[in-house]
């Protein structure tokens, strides 16, 4: 998980972001974590996944992983850090991640209905992929 992090954060870095770009990409964190604060009452519905998919396919597969993982980071400070945290960062990160390069490669299209399409498959395979596994002390949280 870490060697993940690292070299997106690596690789985000070297290409020395402005100051705008780091402002873009701290207010789409902030609408993720809005959105989930918004439904958390609702099980399972995670509106952090359409921001971080949309993030990935309009400005990259790096903005994406980092908007996806910096949302999973903070919106746990209002809903408690644990075990699970780094899971929900690496799953929302890989989302993200996915999503940019799929509609980097023209694999999809950004219209309601393909990326609606994607974010079904990507929230159960993908997401539920690397919570499900995760040891049963870390799916509390999720």
């Amino acid at each position: 998980m870490g060697t993940a992090f690292g070299a997106v954060c690596l690789r985000f870095e070297r290409r020395h972001p402005t100051a705008r770009e780091l402002v873009v990409i701290a207010v789409l964190v902030a609408l993720a974590v809005a959105g989930r604060s918004a439904f958390f009452m609702l099980a399972q519905f995670k509106p952090i996944a359409a921001v971080v998919i949309v993030s990935g396919v309009a400005f990259g597969s790096d903005v994406g992983f980092l908007v996806g993982a910096l949302s999973a980071l903070t919106s746990n400070i209002f809903f408690t850090q644990g075990p699970w945290t780094p899971w929900q960062m690496l799953g929302f990160g890989c989302i993200g991640w996915l999503a940019g390069w799929l509609a980097w490669h023209n694999f999809l299209r950004p219209n309601r209905i393909s990326l609606a399409i994607f974010g079904f498959f990507s929230v159960i395979l993908v997401y539920g992929g690397i919570m499900n596994p995760a040891p049963s002390s870390c799916t509390v949280g999720s």
